[in-house]
């Protein structure tokens, strides 16, 4: 048994395969999921703001010369 997209992409492969053959229209792909991506740092960033701690601001690092 597989795992991961390229199982998914095989299984529908198979069942759209299969339907042609039977002369049935094809499966429909199952709606995407929502994805709900958060920006982390600036989360915590508003966090620590609304707790009265200050942020630092992030540090430039010197590049270094070849």
């Amino acid at each position: 048994m597989r795992f991961g997209w390229s199982a998914t992409y095989e299984n529908a492969l198979i069942a759209m395969i299969d339907a042609e053959r039977k002369g049935k229209e094809p499966p429909k792909p199952a709606p995407k999921p929502n994805n709900n991506v958060v920006d982390l740092p600036a989360v915590l960033e508003k966090s620590l703001a609304a707790a009265g701690i200050e942020c630092r601001p992030k540090a430039k690092h010197a590049r270094k010369s070849a």
